[in-house]
């Protein structure tokens, strides 16, 4: 099985036709199953969408309509244009600049039931600190789509620790787990996220650790958003997955090498199946 996770900062890079193009390309070339998203935008002003396409319903905490330009159906009327059909779900966590919803979303081959899971106990939709969780449940195996704050927010309650409290507690240790997503923590700062984690729940592992082959390193390059005047280079985004599950091919891609850059994260690329032991 493949899975693909993308900050893609959607709709608010330049070329942006372009770089959709890139992505759908990569997804059909590499015949992705599973697609995580985190910044998953659309704008307020866009007219709602009456009958999404292959949309998996959830129950969004505010409310907020699909609207036509919601960029994971952007992808999915394209992909289904080329004659594939890709299911996908949706929930938004708040306002962006002030004139886009922002979320997190899943895509995948086959349908899923979409449940919401909160984070963050600040419920305030125009505030950024606010997040939410997407959970894609598949007969055998959850998929979270995520993306958390920085440990280093002023307060407790909407700093990766808090949010993370509030979230860990959702997961079933008896499924079969991946989360997926902009954690918005260096794996290389001790006694921070990175290691909250591995401490809280260790039975999920990093696919950068446990994959048979592993290519690059770093996914947040520089002065990007969120991390505006940031000079060194990050690994903030992840794949943790249950021991159960076998990690093959861990690979950043979308770095302007193999793949040009669509986004001012890089994404990762994970092969995985069943461990049979």
């Amino acid at each position: 099985m493949k899975l693909l996770t993308l900050n893609a900062h959607s709709w608010l890079e330049d070329q942006q036709e372009d770089k959709i193009k890139v992505l759908l390309d990569f997804i059909l070339d590499q015949e992705i199953d599973f697609v995580c998203l985190q910044e998953v935008n659309q704008n307020l002003t866009s007219p709602v969408e009456k009958d999404p396409l292959h949309y998996m319903p959830v129950d969004n905490y505010f409310d907020v309509p699909i609207r036509e330009d919601n960029f994971i159906l952007t992808l999915v009327k394209d992909l289904a244009q080329r004659g594939h059909d890709y299911y996908w779900s949706w929930v938004p966590a708040h306002l962006s600049y002030g004139k886009m919803d922002e979320g997190v979303g899943v895509l995948a081959k086959e349908p899923f039931l979409a449940h919401e899971v909160p984070t963050s106990t600040l419920v305030d939709y125009r505030d950024f600190h606010t997040r939410r969780v997407l959970r894609a449940r598949f007969d055998d195996l959850d998929i979270y789509s995520v993306h958390f704050s920085r440990w280093d927010d002023q307060w407790e309650d909407t700093s990766f620790k808090g949010e993370w409290l509030g979230f860990k507690d959702h997961l079933d240790s008896e499924r079969l787990t991946i989360l997926a997503g902009d954690f918005n923590n260096d794996s290389q700062v001790k006694d921070q996220g990175y290691d909250f984690i591995q401490k809280t729940l260790p039975y999920l592992k990093d696919s950068y650790y446990i994959s048979s082959r592993t290519k690059g390193n770093i996914t947040a390059p520089g002065d990007i958003a969120g991390w505006d005047g940031n000079q060194d280079n990050k690994r903030i985004d992840y794949i943790w997955l249950s021991q159960k599950l076998a990690a093959h091919e861990h690979r950043v891609v979308f770095t302007g090498q193999e793949e040009p850059i669509v986004s001012d994260h890089f994404g990762i690329y994970l092969t995985f199946d069943y461990n049979d032991n």
